[in-house]
């Protein structure tokens, strides 16, 4: 086993943060990641406990943290008599995101259906004066196909969140002169996330800066404007 630019080697879970910050960046960059657990840096096997339970946990924290969410494929493999966990994913919804602020996930399970419910809070819900807008969403995934291929259906039992680039407009009308620091930290992003909507608001003509990045300040362009 060796790391290429799909393929990426962790020595155990508790590296799963910087893992799942690899597999975002995998994903922009090709489209299609390959991240394993239970190999060390020098390519040599080291092996993991693994059970059902570890298999659900990590498919948890992997929906839960990564926006827009994506399903991967999670399989135990046995490299030279060590057990290894594989995440094999694919996605072309373009910028992922590993989110630093995960929600709080329950677990069910009831027969041979998987139940996982988590509250996803708006990124509003950072700002004090921002009311709390708080969507349950419930996950339902059954494995029934040979190789653990996971069939899913998401059923939305509220009304769902602003937009991304809604959420960051708000906050620029009401503090023009934000840093991207602060953005990232009050909307839950990464700076690169923040910087990549604020590029793409700037292209589609909603959004206009003024001045240099420091002292400087952005303006909302609305329909009366233009």
């Amino acid at each position: 086993m060796t790391e290429t630019e799909t393929v990426e080697l962790k020595k155990s879970l508790a590296e799963l943060k910087q893992g799942l910050i690899s597999l975002a960046a995998m994903l922009n960059k090709h489209g299609q990641a390959e991240l394993w657990f239970g190999i060390a840096p020098n390519d040599k096997a080291v092996g993991l406990e693994i059970s059902e339970k570890t298999l659900r946990d990590v498919s948890q924290a992997i929906t839960a943290h990564m926006e827009p969410a994506i399903y991967p494929h999670i399989t135990q493999q046995c490299i030279d008599g060590k057990h290894c966990l594989q995440i094999k994913a694919e996605g072309w919804q373009q910028p992922y995101l590993a989110l630093e602020n995960a929600p709080s996930t329950s677990f069910d399970e009831i027969g041979g259906l998987f139940i996982t419910r988590f509250n996803r809070p708006s990124a509003l819900d950072a700002s004090q004066d921002a009311p709390a807008i708080r969507p349950e969403t419930s996950l339902k995934t059954t494995q029934e196909l040979p190789q653990a291929t996971q069939e899913t259906t998401q059923e939305t039992t509220q009304e769902l969140p602003r937009t991304t680039q809604e959420i960051l407009l708000q906050h620029l009308r009401s503090q023009p002169g934000i840093t991207t620091v602060e953005l990232a930290r009050v909307t839950g992003l990464s700076p690169d996330g923040v910087k990549y909507h604020l590029n793409q608001l700037k292209r589609t003509g909603k959004l206009r800066r003024h001045g240099p990045t420091k002292g400087g300040y952005w303006e909302v362009v609305t329909k009366a404007d233009e």
